[in-house]
């Protein structure tokens, strides 16, 4: 896992740049934004869905 502090405009050049470089058939590139109320925000860049599971931690 890997962890940015980056402003809006870092963060869609970063989206682009990994859309550029990721098989979206097989990678999956998450992004979380680090509040417990920005669930609606996060963007998966590839395969995957935002789980659902109510035990799940992220570290």
């Amino acid at each position: 896992m890997f962890e940015c502090n980056v402003e809006k405009d870092e963060l869609e050049r970063m989206k682009r740049r990994l859309l550029r470089i990721i098989n979206e058939e097989e990678d999956s590139v998450r992004i979380y934004r680090a509040c417990v109320k920005c669930k609606s925000e996060i963007a998966i860049l590839g395969l995957g869905t935002v789980s659902e599971d109510p035990h799940l931690i992220i570290v």
